[in-house]
């Protein structure tokens, strides 16, 4: 299963649509399994590739905005600022620069709903947010980034540094459409931690 006709395993194809928690994925597979068997009448019946793919793209918007509305009082007006940076790229993996660029065009946005945020808060936003993240590894098939919400520290970006935009919030504000319509070497963004396969980092870290 994937997008553009390129397989993709299942789970990861699902947790890459989510930050690796609980809740986001139940959204998914309630939606998978209940359309699942609506259409079929059969509770053990696996649901196939088109339907699956068909709700991740229904419910993703559902779990971005649930992530956003986490942070509406410590980021007021992040979607706004969101979408109006998106509305300015082109692909879904660029240098910290460039962002920075992007994110200089929406100041008389912000002011417009009464925010004063400088580039360097808006990167603060998008990093806490979970939104963009460092991109660690490329394949031939996908490129796998890290993004604060999985680290146990805060994810510090330097300015020519490659990163990463999380898929759910590409797909939920069309950039992930636009993208694949512009270019044919198109390939998703696999945060870390969503391969069963890829060791546990967690005994890295000493925790208390």
């Amino acid at each position: 299963m994937g997008i553009n006709g390129k397989p993709e395993y299942t789970i990861p194809y699902i947790l890459r649509h989510t930050q690796l928690l609980p809740r986001q994925l139940l959204v998914y597979l309630n939606a998978i399994f209940s359309e699942s068997i609506s259409r079929t009448k059969s509770a053990i019946t696996p649901p196939r590739s088109n339907l699956i793919i068909d709700c991740i793209r229904k419910k993703e918007g559902e779990v971005a905005a649930q992530i956003i509305d986490s942070y509406r009082k410590i980021w007021p007006g992040s979607e706004s600022i969101i979408r109006n940076i998106f509305k300015k790229l082109t692909n879904n993996v660029m240098n910290l620069k460039e962002l920075r660029e992007a994110s200089k065009v929406i100041d008389r946005k912000i002011k417009d709903i009464h925010l004063e945020y400088t580039p360097e808060e808006v990167i603060h936003l998008l990093t806490e947010l979970g939104v963009i993240g460092r991109v660690i590894r490329e394949t031939d098939k996908y490129i796998q980034g890290r993004f604060e919400y999985s680290e146990p520290h805060k994810l510090s970006l330097i300015e020519e540094e490659r990163i990463c935009l999380h898929p759910v919030f590409c797909e939920h504000f069309d950039l992930g459409d636009r993208i694949r319509n512009i270019k044919d070497d198109f390939m998703p963004v696999y945060p870390y931690g969503i391969d069963p396969n890829e060791i546990d980092r967690r005994e890295e870290y000493s925790w208390f």
